[in-house]
């Protein structure tokens, strides 16, 4: 049991918490995923799991409202550089007929 622990906590990314219980089962806790012994209480495992589930859709739920409306800000941008644009023809195609009739 300590030879695994021994290994987790060499693990690559950085460790929040480790808890070791009496009889020697421990729970790494990392930023994405908890990792645990033998001989956890199932229903630690379940909520630890649970737990790191919801927070993945949390976080991904999120990101994709963050890239939503920057892709919204984006378009929104676009439009109103393009509708400038087509004001700027539009008034300079007018000038210029002006002048073709002023002639």
């Amino acid at each position: 049991n300590n030879v695994h622990l021994g290994k987790e906590l060499k693990g690559s990314g950085p460790i929040h918490d480790v808890a070791i219980a009496g009889d020697g089962c421990w729970i790494v806790i990392r930023e994405n995923h908890a990792v645990t012994s033998t001989g956890v209480d199932k229903s630690l495992v379940d909520k630890l799991t649970t737990f790191y589930q919801q927070q993945r859709q949390r976080f991904n739920k999120r990101k994709r409202e963050i890239n939503d409306a920057q892709r919204l800000i984006r378009l929104e941008r676009e439009e109103r550089e393009r509708e400038e644009r087509e004001r700027q023809e539009r008034e300079e195609r007018e000038r210029q007929e002006r002048e073709e009739r002023e002639r």
